[in-house]
């Protein structure tokens, strides 16, 4: 079963442009009063037996600020739509958010706009980091968060600060996991999913 976040691209940005408004989607969701952890861009993944796994190289800082998402990406050789990816991680821990940049103008019976569709490591730490990864590149490029097979809150599209201000984890303590389990618990409909705090943990 899937379950994804993502966010409509309405202009083209930049990488590095997207993660600084994550950290800044983190800081406010979880009511942190310092720096959430480092996130670090992994150019590339692909699927091995089921799974993913990165298949790219580590993206420097200036590589994050040259590399663009929402411009149009031809897509490759028998494939309708054309799409880039890249894997998110949390220095530090083991809890990954694989993004999907999906060009979706030559697919028949969508609209035609490009998506970055997020999919996070089934713990409350994973489920965060996707979220706020795809709360930033919609908040950078001025588009929407869509929360379509998760739902979290009672509706599917979202401007994201009205998102944030309705989600944030109101007086949170702890640690950063400690906050995500927190700020996951907050949602009844979920029924205590995902039941691991995070990848160390699973």
């Amino acid at each position: 079963m899937s379950v994804d976040v993502a966010a409509e691209l309405a202009v083209s940005v930049s990488l590095a442009a997207v993660l600084e408004r994550a950290r800044d989607a983190l800081r406010a969701l979880l009511g942190l009063d310092s720096e959430p952890p480092e996130l670090a861009v992994i150019d590339g993944w692909r699927v091995e037996s089921h799974l993913r796994a990165p298949s790219g190289r580590l993206l420097s800082t200036r590589e994050q600020a040259g590399t663009m998402i929402g411009k149009q990406i031809p897509p490759e050789d028998g494939k309708a739509a054309g799409s880039v990816t890249f894997e998110v991680d949390l220095v530090g821990g083991k809890d990954h958010a694989y993004v999907m940049v999906i060009d979706l103008a030559g697919v028949q019976g969508t609209q035609p706009c490009i998506k970055a569709v997020v999919s996070p490591t089934r713990t409350c730490v994973g489920v965060v980091l996707a979220t706020a990864i795809a709360l930033g590149a919609a908040s950078a490029s001025g588009g929407e968060f869509i929360d379509v097979e998760i739902v979290m809150l009672d509706g599917v599209a979202w401007e994201p600060a009205r998102f944030i201000e309705l989600a944030r984890l109101a007086d949170g303590t702890g640690d950063f996991g400690a906050r995500c389990e927190q700020f996951m618990r907050q949602f009844p409909s979920l029924n205590g999913w995902p039941k691991d705090r995070s990848a160390r943990e699973a």
